[in-house]
């Protein structure tokens, strides 16, 4: 969600996580800090809520800033939130991207630190995926992976076929991760992101007008989850 209304609709449409972003600045675009005061101002019992997300932007971004999580988002919206993520596009270039994560969380103790593998990770310079997974299997606060795409031209199966996904998500259980799958779910590919055995899926431009950094349209996200249940 970029903003409260949308996350007001998406809220009414019964969804599990309510996941802030913004589409406009890249996969894992850094929601601003306003957007998420102002929402948390706005609901007043938090405890009858589906579980909180946003996303922080790409690691790469904060360490040339020099900024950690909790510089960035302050305790008192990081303490209100279940889960955070952080892209790791460009972070080939880090010296030591795994001590970058681990330093980028430190201070933010209760929102749970999601893991990023972007499955395009040759052309956003990321780490590959089973990289991702070894490094999430070592972390004592990690216990979620998501699987995504940085470049939103294309979904997931451009970089890898759907036996492939299932070993990764296999695996990813085997050492015990939970396992997100994103990157351009649509209605046409929705069947056969299902049939990964993941724990669950993360859509924005599905449920977009036009496209993903449009407005979430209310009839999108009903028809999707009617999808979702018929599958």
């Amino acid at each position: 969600m970029k903003d409260v209304n949308e996350a007001n609709i998406v809220l009414g449409c019964g969804a599990n996580i309510v996941d802030f972003k913004n589409p406009r600045n890249g996969s894992l675009g850094a929601i601003d800090e306003s957007v998420l005061r102002t929402f948390l101002e706005s609901v007043p019992e938090l405890k009858s809520l589906p579980k909180l997300s946003f996303a922080a932007g790409e690691l790469w971004e904060a360490v040339q800033a020099g900024l950690d999580l909790n510089q960035i988002y302050g305790s008192t919206i990081l303490d209100r939130f279940h889960y955070v993520k952080v892209g790791l596009a460009k972070c080939q270039r880090l010296d030591n991207w795994r001590d970058a994560w681990v330093r980028f969380f430190d201070g933010a103790f209760f929102a749970e630190p999601v893991m990023v593998a972007y499955v395009d990770a040759a052309a956003s310079e990321s780490p590959s995926v089973g990289a991702c997974i070894e490094f999430a299997a070592q972390q004592s606060r990690c216990h979620t992976l998501l699987l995504d795409t940085f470049d939103k031209q294309h979904d997931l199966f451009k970089s890898m076929t759907l036996d492939q996904l299932r070993q990764t998500v296999a695996h990813s259980h085997a050492v015990g991760l939970k396992v997100m799958v994103a990157g351009s779910v649509t209605l046409h590919n929705l069947a056969s992101v299902l049939a990964s055995g993941g724990d669950g899926i993360g859509v924005r431009g599905a449920v977009c007008d036009r496209s993903r950094t449009g407005a979430i349209v209310p009839e999108k996200v009903v028809e999707l989850s009617r999808r979702i249940n018929q599958l």
